[in-house]
């Protein structure tokens, strides 16, 4: 519930949620951020890791018992210490946003560097993703030639457009409404596997082309299911139900196609397979290429088959981002709208490694954020406000120390942060005076 609110709201939340189980109903949440779980009566944690490393109760008790585990709670709460050791990177140069008038923006003039980690705050409905994709983003992808981009928001100009090459927005839109998309085809990283299979002496023999082994086309797949490796019924009064095609038994393609194999893998193991898996048994750089980016966001637990409708958000987001990664970097500019949400502190600090790579190549980063880490890491602050629908309150310039700053909404955050842990050790002594 705390997705896409600025910590002010996250506190209020709270106060909503301990109303509810003041009113003997039983409220039980589904979250990440150290305030809500903070506020908790009981913490439950689910892990060790992610996918099938996953998937038991590794803590169960009060939130200052929780933390004393050391597990993925008491990390979320130590990532909330802050580390302003490291220097400020140096802008290469700037967008001059001019009359910015769209939606809650009032008239807004600011500079956004270049080269740079940016990060745009502000309470929930104070104009960030409206600045960044609204006018930012569809103003840049317009004038790259994406035709089928929607019209930039109202504003008079963006100067400086001459220095980038392109632009890219990743968000946390569905990647798509059927099953036949995967990581696999996602990340372009079955083209190359689908050549592998086909090179495979037993394929030749059998003149079975790259086109074979894929499930969309006709020809290999199992021609039941369509490739989809189950048949939908669909019932007229309830949900419709899936059932595992009868023919190919859930493994999508024909007994000729499935007897291929390299590595000691068919095509279906291969779609069953995580991508850890595949980067361990497949060595080849263009499949490093293609999911290296993956596992390095914390997406090494995903299957290749699984369908992109099934992914969460945060799921789904990291994957973009991964194929963006395998992009030329030099003189983009990569526009992330609340890259943080539904994320662990750990998965938080994959996606900072990857923006660094990013910057490191010449890109350049914006980011709409209300998570701490990452707001931390930025290199300059755009802060939208006081409120919801108001004006730029503080465009802070990069400095050599990022003790130096002014009072942004970084230090805002910082000082409610101080706040939290304070919390944390009341509720610790208050239990402990308890028992």
């Amino acid at each position: 519930p705390s997705v896409g609110l600025h910590p002010s709201d996250v506190e209020n939340l709270t106060h909503l949620f301990t109303e509810l189980a003041e009113r003997d109903n039983t409220v039980l949440v589904v979250e990440h951020d150290p305030v809500v779980i903070r506020a908790a009566d009981r913490v439950i944690e689910l892990g060790p890791g992610a996918g099938a490393a996953g998937g038991t109760i590794v803590a169960d008790g009060t939130p200052s018992e929780v933390v004393r585990r050391r597990g993925a709670t008491q990390r979320a709460f130590a990532s909330t210490s802050r580390e302003f050791g490291s220097s400020l990177r140096v802008p290469t140069g700037h967008l001059r946003v001019r009359g910015a008038r769209a939606n809650n923006l009032r008239n807004v003039q600011v500079d956004v560097p270049l080269g740079v980690l940016v990060a745009v705050t502000g309470v929930s409905g104070s104009g960030k993703s409206t600045l960044a994709v609204n006018v930012v983003y569809r103003t840049l992808a317009r004038h790259f030639g994406a035709l089928d981009v929607e019209a930039p928001g109202p504003h008079d100009a963006i100067d400086g457009v001459e220095q980038l090459k392109s632009v890219a927005l990743v968000d946390q839109a569905p990647l798509g409404r059927t099953s036949r998309g995967n990581a696999a085809t996602y990340t372009k990283a079955w083209d190359f596997i689908r050549a592998s299979f086909a090179k495979e002496p037993a394929a030749r023999a059998r003149q079975l082309s790259p086109a074979h082994f894929s499930f969309n086309v006709q020809g290999g797949r199992c021609d039941t299911c369509s490739g989809e490796g189950f048949e939908t019924v669909e019932m007229q009064f309830l949900a419709d139900v899936r059932l595992v095609c009868p023919v190919c038994r859930g493994r999508r393609f024909k007994d000729v196609v499935l007897a291929i194999r390299h590595r000691d893998m068919s095509i279906s193991d291969v779609l069953d397979a995580t991508v850890n898996e595949i980067l361990e048994r497949f060595p080849e750089v263009a499949i490093a290429r293609a999911l290296g980016p993956v596992a390095r966001l914390g997406l090494g637990y995903l299957r290749l088959g699984q369908p992109l409708s099934t992914l969460s958000g945060g799921e789904a987001q990291r994957l973009k981002l991964a194929r963006v990664l395998a992009d030329d970097h030099r003189g983009a500019l990569l526009i992330l709208d609340e890259p943080s949400a539904g994320l662990h502190a750990d998965e938080v600090r994959a996606v900072l490694g990857a923006l660094d790579v990013i910057l490191k190549a010449g890109g350049s980063v914006m980011v709409v954020e209300h998570d701490l880490d990452l707001v931390a890491a930025a290199d300059f602050v755009i802060d939208l406000g006081p409120g919801a629908g108001a004006d730029v309150t503080a465009a802070q310039s990069p400095s050599t120390d990022r003790s130096t700053r002014v009072r942004t909404s970084a230090e805002i955050f910082a000082l409610g942060l101080e706040a939290l842990i304070e919390g944390l050790k009341l509720t610790m002594r208050t239990e402990s005076s308890r028992a």
